[in-house]
């Protein structure tokens, strides 16, 4: 994911921060764990980031396997 990001230099988050309703919410489900560079994009354009995992067992190979949905809020909480 981060390598996408970068190699198009394009962070939609910025873009949806500006979209988004006072109270709105920004969210992305992702296919990989949590990316710590993508994270601070997020807290950059927003004023309350985090990033969720997504955990469950793949039967395939028998393990968890993790993904990510990251939040946003363009309001911090307790703001007017």
């Amino acid at each position: 994911m981060s390598a996408l990001f970068e190699e198009l230099d394009y962070c939609p988050t910025e873009a949806a921060a500006r979209h988004l309703n006072p109270a709105g919410i920004f969210s992305l489900w992702l296919n990989d764990p949590a990316d710590e560079r993508f994270l601070v994009r997020m807290r950059a354009a927003f004023p309350r980031a985090w990033a969720e995992p997504a955990t469950f067992h793949n039967l395939l190979p028998e393990r968890p396997f993790i993904q990510t949905v990251y939040l946003a809020e363009t309001h911090a909480e307790g703001a007017a």
